[in-house]
Order: structure tokens, then sequence, then C-alpha cells
């Protein structure tokens, strides 16, 4: 995904990473219910897990929405809360 940051009254197009939730059950050794289960738990109001964007469904692609995270909100929960990933990237 592409995003546009402003620097010194210029444009600057810049690459956002995001990771599927297989890549992070996998970045921590957890099963991706395990993330499903921490994005309940954050939606019913105990923030739990990283952050992560929901991507509304496109026509003719799934019924679904898609799941991704930001690899910098990611780095940034870890951080906060002194986790030390299994396989990091």
């Amino acid at each position: 995904r592409k995003c546009y940051c402003a620097k010194g009254g210029q444009f600057i197009m810049t690459e956002a990473i995001y990771l599927t939730p297989q890549q992070l059950a996998e970045r921590y050794g957890v099963q991706v219910k395990t993330l499903q289960h921490w994005r309940w738990r954050t939606r019913k109001g105990k923030d739990y897990g990283p952050k992560w964007e929901e991507i509304p469904p496109q026509p003719l692609r799934k019924k679904f929405m898609t799941i991704r995270y930001n690899f910098d909100n990611v780095l940034a929960w870890e951080k906060e809360n002194n986790i030390e990933p299994i396989t990091p990237f």
C-alpha cells in the first residue's frame, strides 16, 4: 500500500508494509485463531494485540473484510509491551 507523506512542503511516496494474520501468527508462534481472539477482546474494550486495519471487500473478491497489520504498528506494540517475536523478519 502506498502512503503519501508531506515533508518540507513536498509530498513523498513511501511504501507501508502490511502483514497478513498468517504472517503475524508465525512471527509470534501462535495460531491465527489466537489473533482473532485478540481482536475480539479489543472490540470488547480491552486493548490486546497490535492494531489492525480492516480492508473492505473488493468487487470480484471475497465477501469479507480483509485484516492486515501495519508493520510499524506491530513494532510499536512489541516495544511498548516488551515482546520479543519468535520469528523476527
